[in-house]
């Protein structure tokens, strides 16, 4: 006999199935987590039958989300490098409603990585940039989301001012955009994108790569830039967003 949940509803237990247990396991999960100071990292998020359609977000324990997993594909959005179409089956299926940018556009403030699963092993990369090599500095540097997330050992370093990614700043300035690219092979683009738009591109033709840019037409108001790195041999990196208030 499975026991009855805190609002009336049976528990399934059931991870493999998205929509099947209790309506607010989330935020059960959200409670758990936040006892033992942990962190909570969507997985799959755009999986069909094992992701999330971004109706929950805790800031306290959602420091960052999986953009990228080995073993299925990229939940950036549709359409993207190494991401699936609407309705296609391939690496679990894809569902629009938990691809990154919805979360995003939501307002909600989670950083990136890429994380292995199964036999995808030396091909997703959660990358922290962080003090030293503690699991504490390691940990803070997460939930600081001073991170990003890449199919290789790529380098990627993406500055809004004085800004590392995973900030959240006001400024009545507009604030120059910086980006830094150790890559594994020539590198062919690095996009630029804010608010879910595509703003700039570069196409450098070389490994290592750095560039500055102004987003002069951003207007007044909250904005999230990020930038993503793609390889000629087609490995990607994505850092993780910097959220701006323009006064």
């Amino acid at each position: 006999m499975l026991p009855d949940s805190p609002d009336g509803e049976l528990l399934t237990f059931n991870s493999m199935s998205f929509g099947s247990g209790i309506r607010n396991d989330t935020k059960l999960l959200y409670d758990i987590v936040k006892e033992t100071g942990g962190l909570a990292i969507p997985h799959t998020s755009g999986s069909t039958g094992m992701g999330t359609d971004w109706s929950d977000n805790d800031p306290e324990v959602d420091a960052v989300v999986e953009i990228y997993q080995g073993a299925r594909l990229s939940y950036e959005h549709q359409g993207a490098p190494r991401g699936a179409r609407l309705g296609e089956r391939g690496g679990g299926g894809f569902q629009a409603a938990g691809e990154v940018w919805n979360a995003w556009k939501k307002g909600y403030r989670v950083g990136v990585i890429a994380s292995s699963d199964h036999y995808s092993t030396h091909i997703s990369y959660a990358m922290a940039y962080t003090p030293s090599t503690s699991r504490e500095d390691i940990f803070n540097s997460i939930k600081k989301r001073h991170t990003y997330g890449a199919t290789d050992n790529i380098v990627l370093e993406f500055w809004l001012g004085d800004h590392f990614m995973g900030d959240d700043f006001a400024t009545s300035e507009r604030q120059n955009i910086r980006v830094r690219v150790r890559g594994t092979d020539e590198v062919a683009k690095v996009h630029l994108i804010r608010d879910g738009e595509y703003i700039h591109t570069v196409a450098p033709a070389k490994r290592e790569v750095e560039f500055e840019y102004i987003d002069n037409d951003a207007g007044v108001g909250q904005h999230w830039y990020y930038a993503r790195v793609e390889q000629k041999n087609d490995e990607l990196a994505w850092s993780s967003p910097i959220w701006v208030t323009y006064r």
